[in-house]
């Protein structure tokens, strides 16, 4: 799934067109046509999630926090917490039954959660690679476990989709951000582990496949240890 620019946007690097407004001066604007200091916002906004909440309850609170702050959207009829929790028990109804009935190989390291656009709105899949490297986003694209229910397109989504135009950087981040919370959620809390007696340790990551792969961190039997600055543990 993953693979091509998105990769040049995981290492920082930002591809720039430039379209004249009103004024005569160009705006920045970054690949898929974001504004560059937008989607360094979301991004960022993103980062600061991963590091500092532990699962649903708080990951919530952070979220609505940033898009009354961050983004100022006060929409609660749309997104609210019960809208994101029952998006959850959906997400962890899905990936138990997957884990249970199509269980990761041996030699599985690298879990990747992505998000892509179709024309009903974003699809959620999640795909294991037998390989991880922090340096390299190219592991996402091995796809060495890729179960046929691998996806899911969840309400939330396609709320999101109708909500916010492609370019919207505002639904970018509430799409990602919602995807970390439920992740967290899941390895602090589901009956059903995604470490087995071949597997002592997961690095997982998630992201919009034409996006920047966000490193969540490495699950272990005690928890999930949080990537440092530069992705790693």
């Amino acid at each position: 799934m993953r693979g091509g620019l998105e990769n040049a946007a995981a290492y920082g690097t930002v591809y720039i067109f430039f379209q004249r407004t009103a004024s005569g001066m160009p705006p920045v604007i970054g690949r898929e046509g974001y504004c560059v200091n937008e989607l360094k916002t979301a991004n960022h906004c993103i980062k600061r999630l991963i590091r500092s909440v532990n699962g649903l309850r708080d990951g919530i609170e952070a979220i609505l926090s940033d898009l009354r702050k961050v983004y100022r959207f006060s929409d609660v009829a749309k997104v609210n917490a019960g809208r994101i929790s029952a998006c959850y028990e959906d997400f962890e109804e899905w990936l138990n039954a997957l884990v249970v009935s199509r269980p990761m190989p041996p030699g599985i390291v690298g879990l990747y959660f992505g998000l892509y656009d179709t024309e009903d709105g974003i699809m959620l899949y999640v795909s294991g690679s037998s390989a991880w490297d922090p340096k390299d986003p190219d592991w996402a694209c091995r796809n060495d476990w890729f179960p046929d229910e691998g996806s899911i397109r969840l309400d939330i989504y396609r709320d999101i989709s109708m909500m916010f135009s492609r370019l919207s950087c505002t639904g970018y981040y509430l799409a990602v951000a919602i995807l970390v919370v439920m992740i967290k959620e899941y390895v602090a809390n589901s009956v059903i582990s995604l470490l087995d007696d071949e597997r002592q340790s997961l690095c997982i990551a998630c992201g919009f496949d034409d996006g920047m792969l966000h490193n969540l961190g490495a699950l272990f039997d005690d928890g999930m240890a949080p990537p440092d600055g530069q992705g790693i543990w």
